[in-house]
């Protein structure tokens, strides 16, 4: 018998029109309207919705024109990349309010870009505080299984400055054990997390 009543998640964009962005390799895309198109694609309002929180942002908008000489198109991509480039259930852009949804994801760089916080959102926990470049970079240290020792000699630091800084991403992200501090990690796709992985 088909049981009919069971609801799961679909992304934005399957299967209404409203859109959700993802970067695939070194490309941009999303979906709408039960396809995927290339980043190009999109209507031309809906970009200048993602130009305007750009421009808005300030340093970040500062920082994107330096790294790409003031390219708008390179630019305008880049932003759309660190702000909406995970693939998630939720809505990147809702076609009925035309309201933005900026999401967290592991572009690779959160540990050593001059623009985190600025073009991209900075990773926050429970008590509101930012998790800083250098914490997450811990956090991907403890992801790992490394023991502290190791940690402390990899990130060039004293260990009791790593037991310093896990005490303050404790106390961030409302936590009290490594595995917390894991799981934590891979809510905020701070790693990748590979369940077909040989151990």
């Amino acid at each position: 018998m088909l049981k009919t009543d069971t609801q799961q998640e679909i992304p934005a964009g399957l299967l209404d029109g409203n859109i959700e962005i993802f970067a695939h390799e070194s490309n941009l895309s999303f979906t709408n309207a039960g396809k995927v198109r290339p980043i190009h694609r999109i209507k031309t309002f809906i970009l200048q919705y993602f130009r305007n929180e750009m421009q808005a942002s300030g340093k970040g908008f500062k920082i994107l024109a330096k790294w790409y000489n003031g390219n708008s198109k390179k630019m305008l991509y880049q932003w759309i990349w660190y702000n909406y480039g995970g693939f998630t259930v939720g809505v990147d852009f809702n076609s009925e309010t035309k309201e933005t949804n900026r999401e967290i994801w592991n572009c690779g760089y959160k540990t050593s870009c001059e623009g985190y916080g600025y073009i991209c959102q900075k990773i926050k926990g429970c008590s509101g505080e930012a998790v800083t470049r250098r914490e997450i970079a811990i956090l991907q240290e403890i992801s790992k299984g490394y023991p502290d020792k190791w940690i402390a000699s990899n990130l060039l630091m004293k260990l009791n400055t790593l037991l310093v800084h896990k005490k303050n991403i404790s106390r961030k992200i409302c936590v009290h054990s490594k595995s917390e501090m894991v799981a934590f990690a891979v809510a905020k796709k701070l790693i990748h997390y590979d369940r077909n992985r040989e151990t």
